[in-house]
């Protein structure tokens, strides 16, 4: 029988080593093969109740949704890559900015998931849930995928993997991997993606004890397909896929090292992880469009930066208190050295003034620790506590607004298990988490933004660490070929505080509160066939007390993802997969919602020989006409007298088909 798609961390007797929650879990590379996908980051879509978005152009960070919030590119999730944090802190257009366009589909080997800020060694943006994605170390043969298809879509990869030896007869594996893709779209200005993007990695060991090299480099352009006004689309004065700006759009590019290294000694299993990755960010956006009847409203958003990091842990297993008993300390270092962080205006991507420009140092340390302990076959806790430091340093081209600042927070976290079968699990859950702020917003004092009304005014800093709480019941009920888990859980928000990278100041956000249901399944009736499924629905409300405005915008309040994958034999194999996307939240009086979308995705595959494959995969299966994303906002178009409420859209992407042809080699 096939590996189910989904399942639950089993791990070994240890209890540090058993899942924590009933939506912690993970995911296989089984699951991922069987996906088909529009954009790489839709891996994360094999997460229950994640969905992936986009707004504009596909080099851009994606949009992510979960439990209620609408992270924008990241604010509240934690997302780890190869080991290394892809958050990326103080970024020039939004804080917690995650941008994994960087991903090779084919290399995920598994996606780890914990929903609720409940693990004490997840730290910063952990508070609606954090994901570790990691590769594998070797393939079974070395390959070439071409890939074809409408919209301009055109991909090549190649890669493989080769053992060799070292001194002392130690194997050690080489894996090598490049990648180079287009795609235009459907809009009428073409999207002209292009991405290139190149991974090594020298791994020696085994799953008990090793280490690894990974060195990658990877680099984008593309031409922005932003979000569009409804009324212009209902007065003909554009299309759809037209654009109101055709030279928005960007490049970015991501050079980074990470060593890891994981075994055991005579306390238990240790690890150890360090990286240091050169970044770069330069984006032209329109979104209001011509406010300003001379210029327009573009603006560029430039980001360089070198990140550099690690963690260290270690567990002790032993027998204490008449229990088996695992105590996992750990620390976490972090500092990201912003050399150049700008906020400009332009026209046709020509400068012509500058709204703040910024050095930025922010450092950062965590320490954890945490207690699993099996009391009884039926009883299991888990106890943990963290601590995190954070210094914010400034230089900001308007002396006003340089400065230093440091803030510190600690999150307790509890669980409690029991297992009064071998099939189901009960858990009961609360812990404390956080996300950080953007650096300038901790020591902004005036407004630098000329066109706001308030420009060189006093304006409000923001709290840097935002506290989250969060409760979770939830069962599972695990059997060799159905799992079924449910959970109900809230979280609170101590602030919704954002720094606005759009406009280069900062908005005192509101306390927030969510709760909301999950359940999700996997059924595989024999090993031809594996059905899963899962829904979430949720409420997001502010908690101030202001009734009139208490709905959070873009808040999603159902999710539901569904799919089913047969492989008659060792040729053939169909999947199946569908995504619904529930009304968003567009206004905090909860007048406007934005229409739900349901989307369908096909991908058949043939195994021709040992050495040839065919794949077709056809996305949006029935050609659904929706909305990627969905705003409300003022903007103003040309010839208009002033700027207009108006619902802003980004339509998703009509029925397209893609042909990959695999060749494996011996």
């Amino acid at each position: 029988m096939n590996e189910l798609p989904q399942v639950v961390i089993t791990g070994t007797s240890a209890p540090d080593e058993k899942p924590p929650s009933a939506t912690a879990g993970i995911v296989l590379r089984e699951q991922i093969e069987s996906r088909p996908w529009l954009r790489p980051a839709e891996v994360l879509e094999s997460v229950p109740g994640l969905v992936v978005t986009q707004h504009t152009g596909g080099g851009k960070a994606n949009q992510y949704f979960l439990r209620g919030f609408n992270l924008d590119h990241g604010t509240d999730v934690s997302i780890y890559a190869l080991g290394m944090p892809v958050n990326q802190r103080t970024h020039a257009h939004g804080q917690g900015y995650t941008d994994l366009n960087f991903l090779i589909p084919e290399l995920v080997d598994n996606l780890v998931y914990r929903k609720g800020p409940y693990l004490a060694r997840d730290g910063d943006f952990a508070t609606a849930g954090a994901v570790d994605i990691d590769y594998v170390n070797e393939l079974d043969h070395p390959f070439a995928t071409i890939g074809v298809g409408s919209k301009g879509y055109r991909r090549l990869l190649v890669a493989g993997s080769w053992g060799l030896k070292k001194p002392g007869d130690d194997s050690g594996r080489l894996l090598l991997a490049v990648e180079t893709a287009g795609y235009d779209g459907p809009w009428t200005v073409p999207e002209k993606l292009s991405k290139q993007n190149l991974l090594m990695r020298y791994s020696v060991g085994t799953v008990e004890q090793g280490w690894r090299l990974t060195g990658m480099h990877y680099r984008a352009s593309w031409t922005g397909t932003d979000q569009i006004p409804e009324r212009a689309v209902t007065q003909g004065l554009i299309g759809e896929f037209d654009s109101l700006d055709s030279t928005t759009g960007g490049k970015t590019d991501l050079s980074a090292l990470m060593w890891n290294a994981h075994g055991s000694n005579a306390r238990g299993p240790w690890q150890a992880n360090a990286y240091v990755a050169g970044y770069g960010l330069d984006l032209y956006s329109n979104f209001t469009y011509a406010t300003n009847a001379v210029q327009g409203d573009q603006f560029r958003q430039y980001d360089q930066r070198t990140k550099l990091g690690g963690d260290l842990s270690q567990t002790w297993r032993y027998q204490a208190l008449g229990a088996t008993q695992s105590t996992t300390t750990g620390l976490q270092v972090r500092q990201d050295r912003i050399g150049d962080l700008r906020l400009q205006l332009t026209q046709g991507r020509q400068f012509y003034d500058t709204v703040r420009q910024d050095q930025v140092t922010q450092t950062s340390a965590g320490v954890f620790i945490d207690q699993a302990s099996q009391w009884t076959p039926w009883l299991r806790t888990r106890v943990g506590v963290r601590a995190d430091q954070f210094s914010f340093k400034v230089r900001s081209d308007l002396p006003a607004n340089s400065g230093s600042t440091s803030a510190h927070i600690v999150s307790p976290k509890v669980a409690l298990t029991l297992t009064p079968t071998r099939a189901i699990a009960v858990f009961a859950n609360w812990g404390q988490g956080f996300h950080s702020n953007d650096a300038r917003g901790t020591v902004i004092q005036v407004d630098p933004d000329p066109r706001s009304a308030t420009f060189g005014q006093p304006t409000d800093r923001v709290t840097p660490l935002a506290r989250a709480t969060g409760t979770e019941l939830g069962v599972t009920w695990t059997t060799p070929r159905l799992q079924l888990s449910a959970a109900l859980w809230s979280l609170n928000l101590q602030s919704e505080l954002v720094y606005v990278g759009d406009a280069g100041s900062t908005v005192a956000g509101r306390p927030s509160r969510r709760h909301g249901i999950e359940l999700a399944g996997v059924w595989q009736p024999s090993s031809r066939w594996t059905v899963d499924a899962d829904a979430t629905f949720a409420q997001a409300r502010y908690d101030d007390g202001d009734a009139s405005a208490s709905y959070v915008q873009g808040a999603v309040r159902r999710t539901v993802s569904a799919g089913v994958t047969y492989r008659p034999g060792s040729a053939w194999s169909t999947a199946l997969r569908v995504r619904h996307i529930g009304p968003r939240q567009l206004t905090e009086d909860g007048n406007l919602l934005g229409a739900s979308s349901t989307v369908l995705n096909a991908q058949v595959g043939y195994k021709i020989n040992r050495k040839l494959s065919l794949a077709l995969e056809v996305l949006n299966l029935t050609n659904q006409r929706f909305a990627d994303m969905e705003y409300i906002y003022n903007s103003q178009l040309p010839g208009e007298a002033a700027a207009v409420t108006d619902r802003h859209y980004r339509p998703g992407a009509p029925r397209s088909a893609r042909l990959m042809v695999k060749w494996s080699f011996d």
